[in-house]
Formats: C-alpha cells, sequence, structure tokens
C-alpha cells in the first residue's frame, strides 16, 4: 500500500498475535464496527509506546499503520507501516521498536513468538509510487521509476511518476502508407489495407505492395506475376488497358489509400459511373468493366484497369482518345489522361514461338539425305559415261534397273 501523501515511501509488513481477543466472523468484514473498533485499538497501542523518533513521524505525516487483516488462531493482526526514508533510522530499528511497543502493550496479551515484522521489497508490486506503465529499479535504500518505452513522462523532475501513452499514429511510425496503424498501451500495429497484399507477414503492415505499380508491370500476365488480386479478371478479359487519371485540381487526403474509406468509395464510383457512361456512347458496346486500383498523390492520381470483353478491336491511340474526350468533357477539365495496353493471356499466348516438332524435322532430314544421295549418284554415272565414250569412241548402255533403260550408239 502506498500512501497518497508519500512520494516514496519505505514499507514494513508486520502481523501480531493477540491472545486475550476472540476471533469473530465480522473481523473478516472491514467496513465492520468490530474490524474498526480492533484496528483503532492495535494502532493506538503501538503508536502509544513508539519512540519519541518514530512518534514524530506519524505526526507529521510521513509514517502510517494500517491494519490489513484480521484472522484467527486466536486473533493475529496483519498491519502494514509506511513511512518516509530517514537516513537516521535503520530498517532494523524500526522493526525493534514496533515489537517493542506491542510488547509494551497495557490492553494486549501479545505472543512474540508469533509476532514479526519486515521491510517490503520497494519494487514489489503495489508498494511504490511507480506509474504501472513505469519499472521499479530498487536501489541500496530505496528505488527509482522510469517510464517504459512508449510512454512519456510528464513529471520528468520525480521520474516515472505519471507515465502517458504515446499515440505513435500520430508521429513517426513504421507503417507502410497502404496500411492502418492502431495505437496500442505503449505501442502500435499496422495492417495493409483490404485487398493490399502484404509483402512481409512477419512484420505485418511494413511492406504493402502498391498495386499501382502492380499494374504497371508490362509482365503482369505471365504465369510468376502475382501482385494484384484483379489479375484473373485482367489476364482473362480480350483488351486492357491501364488507365490514369490526373485530377489536377484535387487535393489528395490519405483516406484515398484505403479502399473502405468514404472518399475512396465515392471517389470510385463517380469515375466508373461516369466513364462507364461516357465510353458506351463512344464504343457502341457496354461489354466491359471498369476496375478501380488505387490513388496517389499529386494532386490526385486515380488508376483503373478497362477490360473489354466484346468481339470489336479497338486501337489504344483511338482508346485514349475515346477516354480522354469523355473525362474532359463529362468527369472534370482540368484532368491528363494517360493510357497503356495491357498483353492479356490470349496476346501472350500468340506471341509465343511454336513448340518443336523433333518428328517432322527428321523426317526432312532424311528426306535431304535421300536426295543428296541420289544427286550423287547421278552425277557420278554421268561422269563415268563421258569417260567411256571419249575412251572407247562407241558405248552401249543397257540400261537396268529403277533408272530406267537407255541405249546408245556412236554413229
Amino acid at each position: 500500500m502506498v500512501l497518497l501523501f508519500l512520494i516514496e515511501a519505505t514499507a514494513y509488513r508486520g502481523t501480531a498475535r493477540i491472545t486475550n481477543k476472540k476471533y469473530i466472523p465480522q473481523f473478516s468484514n472491514k467496513s465492520s464496527t468490530e474490524f474498526q473498533e480492533l484496528q483503532k485499538n492495535v494502532t493506538e497501542e503501538i503508536i502509544n509506546n513508539l519512540p519519541p523518533s518514530l512518534r514524530a513521524l506519524i505526526d507529521s505525516g510521513k509514517m502510517r499503520i494500517t491494519i490489513t487483516e484480521i484472522t484467527s488462531g486466536s486473533v493475529i493482526v496483519t498491519f502494514i507501516i509506511e513511512m518516509v526514508p530517514d537516513r537516521n533510522i535503520a530498517h532494523n530499528e524500526v522493526e525493534r521498536a514496533v515489537i517493542e511497543a506491542l510488547n509494551k502493550s497495557r490492553h494486549l496479551d501479545v505472543d512474540l513468538t508469533r509476532t514479526s515484522i519486515e521491510v517490503i521489497p520497494a519494487c514489489q508490486p503495489d508498494n511504490n509510487g511507480c506509474s504501472e506503465f513505469a519499472y521499479c529499479i530498487p536501489q541500496s535504500t530505496n528505488y527509482s521509476c522510469e517510464c517504459k518505452p512508449g510512454f512519456l513522462d510528464l513529471s520528468p523532475q520525480v521520474p516515472g511518476r505519471q507515465c502517458e501513452d504515446i499515440n505513435e499514429c500520430e508521429g513517426n511510425n513504421a507503417c507502410s502508407k497502404l496500411a492502418v496503424c492502431e495505437n496500442t498501451i505503449g505501442s502500435y500495429k499496422c495492417q495493409c489495407y483490404p485487398g493490399i497484399m502484404d509483402l512481409n507477414t512477419s512484420n505485418p503492415g511494413t511492406e504493402c505492395q502498391d498495386p499501382i505499380l502492380c499494374l504497371n508491370t508490362p509482365d503482369i500476365c505471365l504465369q510468376s506475376t502475382a501482385c494484384l488480386s484483379l489479375r484473373h479478371d485482367i489476364c482473362s478479359s480480350k483488351q486492357a488497358f491501364a488507365c490514369r487519371i490526373l485530377f489536377k485540381n484535387q487535393s489528395f487526403t490519405p483516406d484515398l489509400y484505403n479502399p473502405e474509406s468514404e472518399i475512396y468509395k465515392n471517389m470510385s464510383n463517380k469515375i466508373r459511373t461516369t466513364v462507364s457512361k461516357g465510353m458506351i456512347m463512344k464504343l457502341g458496346d457496354d461489354n466491359f468493366n471498369i476496375e478501380m486500383v488505387g490513388y496517389q498523390a499529386g494532386s490526385v492520381d486515380a488508376y483503373f484497369a478497362f477490360l473489354l470483353q466484346g468481339q470489336k478491336w479497338i486501337g489504344t491511340k483511338n482508346f485514349t482518345d475515346y477516354l480522354t474526350e469523355v473525362v474532359t468533357k463529362m468527369l472534370d477539365n482540368k484532368t491528363a489522361v494517360t493510357v497503356t495496353a495491357i498483353a492479356t493471356s490470349q496476346q501472350v499466348e500468340d506471341l509465343k514461338p511454336t513448340k518443336d516438332n523433333s518428328a517432322w524435322k527428321t523426317g526432312v532430314i532424311v528426306l535431304a539425305v535421300l536426295f543428296s544421295i541420289a544427286l550423287i549418284s547421278i552425277v557420278v554415272m554421268v561422269t563415268v559415261w563421258l569417260y567411256m565414250k571419249k575412251k572407247m569412241g562407241k558405248y552401249i548402255i543397257e540400261p537396268q534397273g529403277p533408272m530406267g533403260k537407255f541405249a546408245f550408239q556412236n554413229l
């Protein structure tokens, strides 16, 4: 127990067995008349028999005695003594003086073999003036207090007595701009906004994948890319365009990072509704989807994917012209529009090289070899024929076999 009027106090816990009192159930209730009366009697007996040095502390409010419990056997009284540390009074002097005071009592028979008093360690819970949010540091004859990390000391002249939680979410913290910061007692927590991928789950909310960076990735539809929740919708479309609208006269607010915020929802609905209405008229087709991806500062950059599902093909330039006209005339004339075509899965497949057909290659090679052999054979036969003609002046070739049958006569 800590005295309200003391900044620091040394506490002693004592017990005394009183043999001329009988235990009654009312003693278990601190509010009962019986408890209050016995508490007064025991306290007065101790105070009246203390030496003058300790009596002076009682009179000046620097020492207090409190009965905390009365139990059976005959009656065992537990009490707490709290006093301002005094260099001139040692702990053993206090202990000895209190026991002697009980022994001198004329109204209480005290069993000294069942009576004791000892110092309570200063840093034991509820036995010091430190804030619940401070460390209690034991010292040789006293203790000191120090506010824990994450708390502001409101009484630096008397450290660690008044510690106030610091709201890290209002100042510097490690949360990503795409995460919500939640203040906790002495600390804080981060969590990526809904739909935002967390790249460091061991330290949540500190590395949140920006979906806009993923949208602008050239190879978003490759199998190894999985940084955007809309990836399947984008890559399964016939055509897809990454679109950016810069709103030059609007101011960015951090709530635009959060898909669950009202400002995010309202602005996204306005863009989808207006652009859809205008592009239906331009394309003559409503077979498309607009998927919002996110916002960035400067002034306000809105990013979305425009997904075409119809049979009609449209070039990037024509699409950009259509979208620019719709945005400037129907949404906001102080804007700039940027469009980039996305290679969808169908287009990626078309660009892949055809797989090798090893059997076909083998057949071509075999035919080439046979043709070469046949050609060489013909050349050899013609050479032999010319040689024989020159040598003999006459020749007869009896054609045989698959080469046909020919007869030549030198006239």
